[in-house]
């Protein structure tokens, strides 16, 4: 079973650093291996497919997920690229998906538990 980013309960600290290297090396003993940069190093391009992305996104998320890709080097101009610039866009990735991984932890404000799940406060308690 994969694990749940969404506790914030990492096994080896929740630090940006220590993210980045659970990533970076795994985890003995566990079956996370050890990143694979082919994984970040995916092509953009105006022509990416973001088809697979239009039940979960709205509308803007859409259109700004579109300009980002449009943004990132093309599937021919991936291997073209530099090894150094190749393993710079890798490291940017993969820090950005260290802060994504942060992200999907941050604990809800006290508006959001007062009013963000309990049904009863956001009829007023008339139980609608």
């Amino acid at each position: 079973m994969p694990y749940d980013f969404t506790h914030g309960n990492y096994k080896v600290g929740s630090s940006p650093s220590d993210i980045y290297r659970t990533l970076v090396t795994g985890l003995d003993g566990t079956p996370m291996p050890a990143f694979e940069a082919s994984i970040v190093a995916f092509p953009g391009g105006p022509d990416a497919d973001v088809k697979p992305a239009r039940e979960a996104l709205d509308a803007t998320q859409l259109r700004q997920l579109s300009t980002y890709l449009a943004s990132q080097p093309t599937e021919e101009a991936l291997p073209a690229m530099p090894e150094a610039d190749r393993a710079q866009l890798v490291q940017r990735r993969l820090w950005a998906l260290v802060y994504y991984v942060r992200s999907l932890s941050r604990s809800k404000s006290a508006f959001y538990w007062l009013f963000g799940e309990n049904p009863e406060l956001q009829t007023g308690g008339r139980g609608r």
